[in-house]
């Protein structure tokens, strides 16, 4: 199937965010309810919009991925996004994906991926993302390669994604790749973490980076809050995703 290379991405505003969201149909085999997952990473002209500044470290272009936020930092983006007029009106609430949620809008099981030969991997690393051979080692505007098969842009390379789900150490999930990973070595199902920076006295969960970026996922408030946990982060109470979520 051949798929249109959007040379213009409608991801700028608030509700480019709402109207940009892909529905994922429910699995009940592997018990993956319906949920509605952006098709961009959140742009930094769309951080602006919310946030009013761009703590990214790569830019020039506004449909560049927002990136050196931490997860903190989205996590207030989101809180602000959520009292924006255009998300009440729409009844979402927004969120950071699951990492159970980000690996199924993937679409690509690791069996899949490694029954290709070499040649096939790196046909498709090269057609769906950003890796060190083709991205000069530099963030790109969102949707300039091939969507995948769920519609979802820049799900290998540009920018990992940060998650809500957290390890038991209470480090939290990162997703998937970036522009500086070498395509031989190429792992779309790779999960990470930021170890605390003692130096600087920040926890996991607080550290910036120009490799991370995030997207989100769109559901009814019921919904979130029967799928989440109440954890404590520092004395402030949050609901957040555990990894087997």
């Amino acid at each position: 199937m051949e798929y249109e290379i959007k040379n213009k991405v409608s991801a700028y505003t608030v509700a480019d965010i709402i109207n940009n969201m892909v529905l994922i149909p429910e699995d009940k085999e592997y018990n993956h309810p319906l949920y509605l997952i952006s098709a961009y990473l959140v742009t930094q002209a769309q951080w602006k919009a919310v946030m009013g500044n761009n703590p990214s470290y790569f830019t020039g272009e506004e449909l560049l991925p927002v990136e050196n936020v931490s997860w903190v930092d989205c996590r207030s983006f989101i809180d602000k996004l959520n009292q924006t007029h255009e998300v009440k009106e729409a009844g979402l609430v927004f969120r950071l994906p699951s990492i159970n949620e980000w690996y199924n809008a993937l679409d690509l099981s690791s069996r899949d991926y490694d029954s290709l030969s070499q040649e096939e991997r790196n046909k498709l690393v090269d057609e769906q993302g950003w890796c060190s051979e083709n991205s000069g080692t530099v963030t790109h505007p969102v949707g300039q390669k091939k969507p995948n098969k769920r519609g979802l842009y820049d799900m290998i390379g540009n920018v990992m994604e940060w998650t809500d789900s957290f390890r038991l150490d209470n480090g939290v999930y990162i997703c998937g790749t970036y522009f500086d990973d070498e395509i031989e070595n190429f792992d779309p199902f790779r999960d990470s973490w930021f170890e605390p920076d003692e130096e600087l006295g920040k926890q996991s969960w607080e550290v910036q980076d120009c490799r991370v970026g995030f997207r989100l996922v769109a559901e009814k408030e019921e919904d979130y809050l029967a799928r989440t946990k109440e954890v404590d982060l520092d004395g402030i109470s949050i609901n957040c995703f555990r990894k087997n979520s």
